[in-house]
């Protein structure tokens, strides 16, 4: 049967064969190049146009010494191995009369699958989480984060140590909630303020500030900037994710949120089905970092990689 490669000892060839393909290359397959001799064979048997098979009625066996029968070094056999590397991969031999891909694609290994793209593993977890509803619970109620999200959260409250935090889209107040006690944990009176039209009623807490009314609205406006004055303030953006109201979002918020605290935009890295263009909170973040210098947008969600902060983590400057 046909073969990809083999052991270094444990391959036959005739004399006249092995001189016609410049015999072992001493820069690749000498006593340095430990593990590289059968690389090189298996290549130059592939490469030349020729085959190489295994008879699996024969047996093989390698024994090892424990001991090496000369002089090696990692450093050695490292710059070895970085000669083969760049000889074969780039084509280097001239002998060849198929190129390196070729070989690649005849046996196409099926173990070397491909490394799950970041994205698809963001969209296995949401649909695993969310659309399952599974969603994370804090002392019970619902908040609609995925749990690397919640660590994030978690370092930045701590870090930051904000005064207030703004929740646009109550929701069904698990992330308010979260907020809270994070303030709490802190130890410096910390209140959230949290606004969502059509909040779910059934999880208040005496400690938090629920508006029922637009986050875009002059009321809830006004009444944030009274409340916050010249405290700290951060700011999490997870109500209407349509691209318009995300903008206006934006526009007001980055006013509110204060130097060295987060402004943080959920679900930027959902995209439209079939068109691999954002949804709305992704364009409306790119369209407003183009042409607004109050925030920078960093890479604190590249800590965990998924979750459904993912680009949104903006830093007030």
């Amino acid at each position: 049967d046909d073969t990809m490669g083999c052991m270094g000892p444990g391959w036959f060839m005739k004399k006249d064969r092995f001189w016609e393909l410049d015999g072992c290359d001493e820069n690749q397959g000498g006593a340095a190049g430990w593990g590289q001799q059968g690389i090189e064979v298996a290549l130059k048997a592939w490469l030349s146009g020729g085959a190489l098979k295994v008879n699996k009625k024969t047996w093989f066996a390698h024994w090892f010494r424990g001991v090496f029968p000369y002089p090696i070094s990692e450093r050695d056999i490292k710059k070895t191995r970085e000669y083969s590397k760049d000889f074969w991969l780039n084509n280097k031999w001239p002998l060849a009369k198929r190129d390196f891909n070729w070989l690649l694609n005849k046996f196409d290994p099926p173990s070397w699958g491909k490394p799950m793209d970041i994205n698809e593993m963001n969209n296995l977890f949401y649909r695993h989480i969310h659309l399952k509803k599974t969603d994370c619970r804090w002392k019970g109620v619902r908040l609609i984060k995925m749990p690397t999200d919640i660590m994030l959260y978690h370092w930045a409250i701590w870090e930051n140590k904000p005064d207030f935090i703004i929740d646009s889209g109550t929701k069904f107040g698990g992330s308010a909630l979260f907020f809270q006690d994070m303030l709490d944990m802190v130890g410096r009176g910390g209140k959230v303020i949290s606004i969502d039209k059509f909040p779910v009623e059934k999880a208040k807490d005496a400690r938090i500030t629920y508006i029922e009314a637009g986050s875009t609205s002059e009321a809830a406006l006004k009444y944030i900037k009274e409340t916050v004055g010249n405290k700290s303030v951060m700011v999490v953006l997870d109500s209407d994710h349509s691209r318009q109201h995300v903008k206006r979002e934006l526009v007001y918020y980055s006013d509110i949120v204060t130097a060295g605290q987060y402004l943080v935009v959920e679900d930027c890295y959902m995209f439209k089905t079939g068109e691999g263009l954002l949804a709305g909170p992704g364009e409306a973040r790119d369209w407003f970092l183009k042409r607004s210098k109050k925030l920078v947008q960093t890479n604190l969600d590249q800590i965990y990689l998924v979750g459904f902060c993912r680009g949104g983590w903006l830093k007030k400057i």
